[in-house]
């Protein structure tokens, strides 16, 4: 982390969000994607709740049992093609990736 790396795109975000939901992408490979920019300014509010949400993504419960699953994913995505209208960068102060809430 520290890095100088642009914040992911919408489309980018969405492409990944997309590939978990349809069962292409495997969670830990969606958390580990965005763990790259978790705990970074992200400027855009869609993109920063998305990208803590795609990092919890293989978060344990228990041995074998994950908190998150497929109807799960399909409801982010769900989400997040229904909030085009979601602050973009400028318009506010940027937040830190991780520090907003987490998908409910």
């Amino acid at each position: 982390m520290g890095e100088d790396r642009p914040a992911p795109t919408r489309g980018q975000v969405r492409h990944v969000l997309g590939e978990l939901a349809d069962g292409r992408l495997a969670p830990v490979e969606a958390s580990d994607w965005a763990g790259r920019w978790f705990g970074e300014e992200i400027d855009d509010d869609l993109v920063h709740e998305t990208i803590a949400a795609l990092y919890s993504a293989d978060m344990p419960v228990a041995p074998g049992k994950y908190l998150y699953g497929p109807l799960d994913f399909q409801a982010w995505l769900n989400d997040f093609d229904v909030q085009p209208n979601a602050r973009k960068s400028g318009n506010a102060r940027p937040r830190r990736c991780g520090t907003g809430r987490f998908p409910e």
